[in-house]
């Protein structure tokens, strides 16, 4: 292609200067530089087709450019802010020796105090910038004295992404180089910034010697340790951050996940306000003459069950009180009537008139309930005899729960005293029941994963609990051995509720994830699912059916102890170390200093847990959960394999079993929860099958 001339571009340069309405002036491309405002640190791409553009039409686009400070004179260099890349393209055509370094280039001059602003505004106009751009112009701005509603509004985006950038910015260097090349994602970097210091950043990130510990939700839980996050503390809510702040606490700000998230490393004052604050709360329950007050700011409510309830006694009601009680009975009662009259009508259902009946009677009932509470009083008798809890409610509520009684005052306490004393002392639990629903909350979500992945397998748990209840005979026995909930219940909100970190986990988000591509495939209308249904290919049914099957597991247990969702597990193989990793707050901070060592000892060495004994709860968590990471280490709840026992039967059918032998499997198979079970038991009768080790074999093996 012939070098480009000036004549021919002067023809071919329509000058689009919509940015301002300054004067465009030509000047020579050897009087250009680059500009140490433009905001763009990213690799410069398509450069060698933007040339041959500029080669065949000319520059179509002025650059913006100012004066460098300290270079005076007719000819002084000019920094460009905005149009890098057409400088770039322009450079390429004069090393291809097709223009001269005299080739006359359009420009808008403009004051060096607006460069960074018109760089940042060009490249966001032409181009998506890289988030690690935008958030160091961001920053350089708010530096410039450039309020972050200006910013904002400028660049048409809330001040709540301004500020996200901004505290982006504080990224290390090196952390951001690699963010820039994309070597880490935006959530990985959006994590990061939670350590305010560039040596912590650093530290956390190359110091992982596992990929895995480079999740967010690891690089969170090493920089943010045993911090309390505000938005589920009731601690917290019960003093409010404000006041916690006021009070010189610290608040780790977590923009990236809410204008309100954020987590609290100060427990130290946190106690202390909350202790305060409920000591001046049981100081007002303590001025209405109860025997005793116990405060609380964790767990009262599960010491509630060591104590009896009295219950107020109604006074005496006036005459005007007796009227107003028997005026808001009646209010219930022709509220209740209205709702019953629309049910039993024969009108065309209106959601709209239903909800409102509803919502009155709903409303005349708790006005009725408000008025007993406020005719119930405590005698002083019932103080004498009992007491009170103040406590931290769920939601961080103050709660009181007055006339409490202790077992030596409760009804009935010599003979459960007698009975505690006649029973057989128990064997305490390798894990208490609210850590195994924990962990088979996670090994649940785990086979949920695998079995939404592995459709063959999905039919066969799925037709191993139609089975027994369709073929009702023989087989019936195996209704009591399946991990499916069959009457379609969803268990989502159970095992969220089962185990708070499940969440944060991997098999979770990928849950949730399958969960939303299968929603936004299936049509929203109700009445074209059918139809969908019936069109669809079976690469979508299949897949369909697996995610529901997958969705129906339900293996949340209070004990470690054998169970239905061991049998799909053994189908798929399932490796609960690809899913569960063991960390402070999932499992160590829940168990005992004994229990810590043991898992030390059984994952590592003895060594390696014999300096945790003499370590503070806490400091040898820390170092457990050092010492564990990457070794794959795994609770005796989550590699528990075992399935309760199947009781069997003769090898006849159902049509040569007499009565007897009925009766006799009838009774086998109600004796079978209470029987011991046989954990792993590799010699049924002829028509088991034996443990499969395939996962091919153990599908067929549940189907059959």
């Amino acid at each position: 292609m012939p070098a480009v001339s000036t004549a021919a571009h002067t023809a071919t340069t329509p000058i689009a200067a919509t940015e301002t309405a300054g004067r465009i002036e030509y000047v020579p491309l050897k009087q250009l530089t680059l500009s140490p405002h433009n905001v763009r640190k990213t690799e410069l791409t398509e450069i060698p087709g933007l040339a041959e553009n500029i080669a065949a039409q000319g520059v179509n686009q002025n650059l913006v450019v100012h004066r460098i400070a300290g270079k005076r004179g007719k000819n002084a260099p000019l920094g460009v802010c905005a149009g890098q890349r057409r400088l770039a393209a322009l450079h390429l055509l004069l090393e291809q020796a097709r223009i001269t370094d005299a080739y006359p280039v359009p420009v808008l001059v403009v004051p060096e105090a607006d460069a960074l602003l018109r760089s940042l505004s060009e490249n966001e106009q032409r181009k998506d910038m890289h988030p690690a751009d935008k958030a160091l112009a961001f920053s350089l701005l708010l530096q410039e004295g450039r309020e972050a509603g200006f910013i904002a509004s400028v660049f048409g985006v809330s001040e709540a992404a301004v500020r996200r950038h901004v505290k982006l910015a504080s990224l290390a260097p090196k952390l951001m180089d690699l963010f820039r090349t994309d070597e880490m994602d935006w959530e990985q970097a959006t994590t990061l910034v939670l350590a305010s210091d560039h040596e912590t950043q650093e530290r956390i990130w190359f110091g992982a010697q596992q990929s895995w510990q480079r999740d967010p939700y690891h690089l969170r839980e090493a920089i943010i340790g045993d911090e309390a996050d505000i938005r589920t503390s009731d601690t917290l809510r019960f003093v409010t951050v404000e006041a916690y702040e006021a009070a010189g606490g610290y608040v780790r700000r977590d923009l990236f996940s809410g204008e309100d998230a954020g987590y609290i490393a100060d427990h130290e004052l946190l106690n202390r306000l909350v202790a305060d604050k409920l000591e001046a709360a049981a100081n007002e329950v303590r001025a209405e003459g109860w025997q005793w007050i116990e405060v609380r700011a964790r767990g009262g409510q599960s010491e509630l069950v060591f104590f009896g309830q009295d219950r107020p006694a109604m006074r005496d009601m006036t005459p005007d009180e007796e009227a107003a009680r028997n005026a808001l009975a009646e209010k219930l009662e022709q509220t209740g009537a209205a709702l019953s009259e629309y049910y039993d009508s024969d009108c065309e259902p209106d959601e709209e008139l239903e909800n409102s009946l509803s919502d009155a009677e709903d409303v005349a009932k708790e006005a009725l309930e408000a008025f007993d509470r406020s005719m119930q009083a405590w005698t002083d008798a019932q103080k004498q005899a009992a007491g009170a809890f103040v406590m931290v409610g769920r939601g961080g509520e103050l709660v009181v729960k007055r006339g409490l009684l202790r077992r030596e005052h409760s009804a009935g306490s010599s003979v459960a005293a007698v009975s505690a004393a006649q029973a057989p002392k128990k064997v305490k639990p390798e894990h208490s029941e609210a850590l195994c629903r924990r962990l088979t909350a996670h090994r649940t979500a785990a086979v949920r994963v695998e079995l939404a992945a592995n459709p063959r397998v999905a039919v066969a748990v799925l037709l191993h609990s139609l089975i027994p209840k369709v073929f009702d005979g023989r087989l019936g026995a195996l209704c009591y051995l399946s991990a499916l909930q069959m009457d379609v219940r969803p268990t989502d909100d159970a095992l969220v509720r089962a185990a708070d970190d499940l969440a944060d986990s991997n098999a979770w988000q990928e849950i949730q994830a399958q969960r939303n591509k299968w929603r936004n495939l299936m049509p929203s209308n109700p009445e074209h699912l059918m139809p969908w249904l019936m069109e669809a290919d079976d690469d979508i049914t299949t897949g369909l059916l697996a995610y529901c099957v997958a969705a129906l597991v339900d293996g949340v247990s209070g004990t470690d102890s054998p169970h239905a969702i061991n049998l799909v597990s053994q189908a798929l193989e399932l490796d609960m170390t690809r899913h569960w990793h063991v960390t402070a707050g999932g499992y160590l901070n829940h168990v005992s200093k004994e229990r810590i060592g043991q898992a030390v000892t059984e994952a590592v060495d003895g060594e390696a847990a014999a300096s945790l004994a003499s370590m503070k709860k806490a400091d040898a968590v820390k170092a457990a959960e050092t010492r564990l990471a990457g070794t794959g280490w795994l609770p005796s709840v989550l590699r528990n394999r075992d399935v309760p026992a199947i009781p069997h039967y003769s090898a006849c059918s159902d049509e040569d079993m007499d009565d007897d032998a009925h009766e006799r499997a009838e009774d086998e198979a109600d004796a079978a929860p209470d029987s011991e079970p046989v954990a792993g038991s590799t010699e049924p009768d002829a028509e088991a099958a034996a443990t499969p080790s395939e996962p091919e074999d153990a599908a067929m093996a549940l189907a059959a």
